[in-house]
Order: C-alpha cells, then structure tokens, then sequence
C-alpha cells in the first residue's frame, strides 16, 4: 500500500463505453477516488457509486483534482477549459 496521497478524479464523458472503462479503474485504483461522472446525455446514470451528472461544473464543486477526458477531441479544449484553470487544456489538433 502506497504512502501517496488519494487523488480526486472526476471523468468527463462516462456515459460513454471508454469513459465508464476509465471510472472503474479509477474506483478501482488505491491512490485514486472517482468523486465525479458527467456526460450530458446519460445524467442520472450511476457508476461505481458515482451519479452521472450533466453538467461539467459539478467536477469544480465536487473539488476534482485530475479530470480525466474521455469525450471527443473537439470538445475536449472547451470542456477541460470550462474547469476554469488554461493549464489543464491540452494543446491538441482538432480531430
């Protein structure tokens, strides 16, 4: 068992085949805690004891410290951007 400290991560997109493969590795993890789930088109869902929410802005109030993007590549910059924190918006080519 590790000594690191326990990462809070919300995914982004879990509705989704690879988004929930990604919050059951997450809830699965030692070092990891699955605190929050959006996908606006399967809200209400429940993952690993998480409840699907619509919105992206639950992962701010829920105090997500890794949001793991499983969407699409285009919406990718404009969801990780509305966390409000530029630093966590990767510089991809649109897909």
């Amino acid at each position: 068992m590790s000594n690191a400290p326990t990462l809070r991560v919300g995914v982004i997109g879990a509705g989704g085949r690879m988004g929930a493969a990604v919050c059951e590795a997450v809830a699965e993890a030692d070092d990891m805690v699955l605190i929050a789930a959006v996908d606006p088109v399967a809200p209400g869902e429940v993952l690993n004891g998480v409840t699907v929410e619509g919105e992206i802005a639950t992962m701010v109030d829920a105090g997500v410290e890794v949001p793991g993007e499983q969407s699409l590549g285009r919406a990718m910059k404009q969801h990780l951007g509305s966390l409000g924190d530029d630093s966590l918006v990767p510089h991809y080519a649109e897909i």
